[in-house]
């Protein structure tokens, strides 16, 4: 019987379902299990769903196997077929390349901490040496990250019967920094090294970046069509994700958050766009002249700004982001309200937001600071 035969949906209960003969117990029966919701794969045309429902049906197929292998305890199950059948499910079920490769990462690190063990085998002592591993060279952000990917992977397991008992490691504390943005002397050194450079598609960068705010992916991907002139003449771009734009990982590209919007260009934004020449076969904001990216990958471009700031001193700083660290920051400094600056942002959390605020009343207090320096001086008595 093929695996096509044994997969059908069950439209009362909203699902698709799996028949596994051979997997039952008793002659003559089988067993039913889920594969998804029908939800979950409507979107997929009917040839990539029926590939999708097969990987599936293996991936459970494995996974029952497992779960009676641990039933009658006769073969021990390593945590690292466990893992595998993890990260299976997840591309089965469409996950993003690179959120895959996270926890791939995340798992290995775990595994070099501990060894391949049995599944059920998960020690007290292990959390402690799974922390000491991660913590050497890495900040607790980092750390954080990590462990959320490995505490991901045993609510997993526990879900799929692997193990009795969910595993849960604590993370470190992490204190949210205020980010460090460019000052306008900053840009203005960044800016003269360009024009000095003539080079035509970082200078876009930075004008770009300067007058909206746009995180550095969106100014990578964004097309001459995102540029959208309303009733009144005024433009505004429209952020959107790109179905033929693909990432390192092979993933789509998605507006980070799932926050498309609209974000309108300054009278000087608009300027550049006007006296920015351009030929007619040019596609993308930053456009080689013919239609094709300048920067084909996104870290091609984020490693180009990184090595010109570290040629200029830059350092300390994020080389793309801070530019937009410092659009927030000056916003908000203008007295500007959080909700209109976290709509321009476009911020999934208020928080966020709030960390520019503690930015900005650092540099104020930096300035405190030197104005009282300024005051004349006086001699101290004898």
């Amino acid at each position: 019987m093929s695996i096509r035969e044994e997969v059908y949906k069950n439209e009362q209960k909203g699902i698709w379902q799996g028949r596994f003969h051979d997997l039952h117990p008793k002659p003559n029966k089988f067993l039913i299990r889920k594969l998804a919701t029908i939800d979950e794969l409507a979107h997929l045309s009917v040839k990539k769903r029926r590939s999708v429902l097969r990987d599936l049906w293996l991936v459970k197929k494995e996974t029952i196997l497992a779960e009676q292998k641990n039933v009658s305890r006769k073969e021990t199950v390593y945590i690292k077929t466990v893992i595998q059948a993890w990260l299976d499910t997840l591309k089965a079920k469409g996950g993003l390349n690179r959120t895959i490769a996270d926890y791939a990462t995340s798992m290995n690190y775990y595994l070099d901490a501990v060894g391949n063990h049995d599944i059920y085998g998960f020690h007290q002592t292990f959390e402690i040496r799974v922390l000491n591993y991660l913590s050497h060279n890495r900040k607790d952000a980092t750390v954080s990250k990590h462990i959320e990917c490995i505490n991901r992977f045993w609510s997993w397991a526990k879900k799929k019967k692997y193990v009795d008992d969910e595993v849960i490691l604590e993370p470190p504390v992490v204190t949210e920094t205020p980010p460090r943005p460019y000052t306008k002397h900053h840009l203005s050194i960044l800016e003269k090294e360009i024009r000095r450079l003539e080079h035509k598609n970082a200078m876009r960068t930075i004008v770009l970046m300067r007058e909206t705010g746009m995180r550095p992916g969106e100014v990578w991907a964004m097309r001459l069509t995102w540029l959208i002139k309303d009733n009144e003449g005024d433009l505004w771009i429209h952020i959107q994700d790109d179905e033929k734009l693909f990432n390192a990982y092979g993933d789509k590209y998605r507006v980070k958050g799932r926050h498309e919007g609209f974000v309108p260009c300054s009278e000087t934004l608009m300027h550049f766009i006007s006296k920015d020449e351009r030929s007619s076969d040019e596609v993308w904001w930053l456009d080689r002249g013919n239609g094709v990216q300048h920067w084909t990958r996104h870290d091609a471009f984020s490693r180009y700004f990184g090595r010109l700031c570290k040629k200029l001193g830059l350092e300390g700083h994020k080389p793309l982001h801070s530019i937009r660290s410092y659009v927030i920051t000056e916003l908000l400094g203008v007295d500007q309200s959080i909700d209109t600056v976290r709509d321009l942002a476009r911020h999934s959390k208020f928080d966020t937001t709030l960390l520019y605020r503690n930015a900005l009343n650092n540099k104020i207090a930096q300035k405190k600071k030197r104005a009282v320096n300024v005051l004349p001086k006086f001699d101290e008595e004898p």
